[in-house]
Order: structure tokens, then sequence, then C-alpha cells
């Protein structure tokens, strides 16, 4: 989990620097002046990771014997890969400083499994993730870098499978909860109308769902968290 952690910021910071550097070493005699202040809108494309941790069967844990091991008790759910979507936002330049408003949605198809001995299966399956956040920087003529805070939500699904096949032997519940995310990154205007950035966003969540009922096998002490998710992205935008 650590090293997703890193590599997702290192990421991000590596796009950051590299659209940063490359503008800054661009042999351009009369740059282009952009005036940040307006709609804009776009796309995206980048990487990402999620991590869960819960428990199933708690009560009937041996010591050092959990559900990673084949058994009952503690597990972990976690899952990366590449994502992409839209955004819209809204800025105001006052001299240097650009403040503004974004809104994005990040589609992904993010789920792992695991299942212990007895046939017994944990899952999730997340679809979507989205943020709306206020956005502060400072612009260098095209160039701007921004920290950006707000609000993240997340479409992610858990689900149990106590592997008997009768009765109450299966259960899921939604994690939708509202989370934290704080970031940034660096933005390049080309024109009046054309941009490209680079970001990196660390999203918080600290939904706990009780999962004691889901199943005939669930027990009380059950449970499924959602923990975090790390984005790195590229984007172009078009300034109206």
């Amino acid at each position: 989990m650590i090293t997703r952690r890193l590599t997702a910021l290192t990421v991000g910071l590596f796009l950051s620097t590299a659209l940063t550097g490359a503008v800054m070493a661009a042999d351009v005699e009369q740059p282009y002046t952009h005036d940040w202040t307006g709609l804009y809108v776009g796309g995206h494309i980048g990487w990402g990771s999620i991590d869960l941790k819960g428990s199933y069967q708690t009560e009937d844990v041996i010591p050092g014997f959990d559900f990673l091991d084949g058994g009952e008790g503690a597990f972990k759910l976690d899952d990366n890969g590449i994502l992409g979507g839209v955004q819209a936002g809204y800025n105001v330049q006052l001299d240097n400083i650009v403040l503004g408003i974004e809104g994005d949605v990040s589609f992904v198809n993010w789920d792992e499994e695991l299942t212990n001995f007895e046939g017994e299966q944990v899952s999730f399956d997340t679809d979507f993730i989205a943020t709306l956040r206020a956005r502060a920087g400072f612009a260098m003529d095209n160039l701007l870098l921004f920290g950006t805070a707000g609000l993240a939500w997340t479409d992610t699904k858990f689900e149990v499978d106590d592997g008997d096949g009768g009765g109450n032997a299966t259960g899921k519940v939604d994690l939708d909860d509202i989370g934290f995310a704080v970031g940034g990154g660096a933005e390049y205007a080309f024109d009046e109308n054309w941009s490209i950035k680079a970001e990196a966003l660390y999203l918080i969540f600290d939904d706990k769902e009780s999962t004691e009922t889901l199943t005939d096998d669930s027990e009380i002490g059950d449970f499924i968290k959602l923990e975090d998710i790390f984005i790195a992205r590229i984007g172009v935008n078009f300034h109206f």
C-alpha cells in the first residue's frame, strides 16, 4: 500500500515537474500571455489506486491466522490501474493569483476478490470517482502552478459470499462515502483556448460499514472500510 502511495505521488509530481520544466526551458522570444479568467471544460487520463480493509467471521479468528492466510478474520483489498474522465471549472485571475473551482469525474474498473480455504469470498468493485475542489495558484504568463482541495465521492461496492450456496449466502453493501481531496499540479496554456495540465490527488475516506448481517456466517464485529484513493493524471482543457 505504501509503495502504491509513493508511486502515485511520484508520478504526479514527475508529470507536474516535467510540464513546468518543459515550459521554462522552451526558447520562446515572445510568449503568449494567457488570461486564466473564465469557464473551461476538458478531459483527462491517468493512473490511480484504491485501498480497503475489513474483517469477516471476526469471532472465529485464530490468532495469527487471518483471511489472507486462508482463514477468517482480517483482510485487505486493493487495486490500481488506468482511469479517464472529464472535468469543468471556472477561474478568476487577480494579478498573478488565480482562484477557481473545478469538478471532475474519473471512470475506473478496479476490483479484487479473496477466497479462503472454506470457499468464503470477499470482493469489491469501483466504477467511478468524482471530486469538487477549490483551486488556488500562481500564474507566470502561460504557466499556472496550483494547489487544490475539496470534496471527493466514489461508487464502490463490497460483497461477501459465504460459499454455502443456500439461505442468506451473499450480501452487498455500498461504500458511497463523501471524502476529502487534496493535491496540486501545473497547467500550461498554448493559446487563448487550449491548455494542458498535470496533477496528483490524494482522496481520503472514512466510510466504515458493519457487515455483521450480510450472510449467515457473518458475525458481530465484521466490517468493511474504504480508506484512500491516489490519482496521477494529465488533461487537456478548452477555455471559453
